[in-house]
């Protein structure tokens, strides 16, 4: 199981700024999910102004047994961008 959870969406805009930093660069590499979420949840990768996210490569990601080929499969905002699956070119 892999789970990053950096802070929950702010509810207020000074909450907002005080968890402000980028990811930008991740490789992720033969990562394998057994399910998606039980309980519904949907699949997030959600940015915000100051806290962007940027570059995340995904090499062997696959989801019960099924390969992730492209960003479809996460809900994102407008703050998450160049995401890489398996041999596209680099962001």
């Amino acid at each position: 199981v892999l789970h990053l959870h950096v802070r929950a969406a702010a509810l207020h805009e000074e909450d907002a700024r005080a968890s402000s930093g980028d990811w930008s660069g991740v490789r992720f590499e033969n990562v394998s999910i057994a399910a998606p979420s039980v309980l519904g949840e949907p699949q997030l990768l959600w940015g915000h102004a100051g806290a962007r996210i940027r570059g995340f490569v995904f090499d062997g990601l696959s989801i019960a047994g099924e390969k992730v080929r492209d960003a479809g499969w996460f809900r994102t905002n407008e703050f998450v961008t160049g995401l890489v699956f398996d041999g596209d070119a680099a962001p």
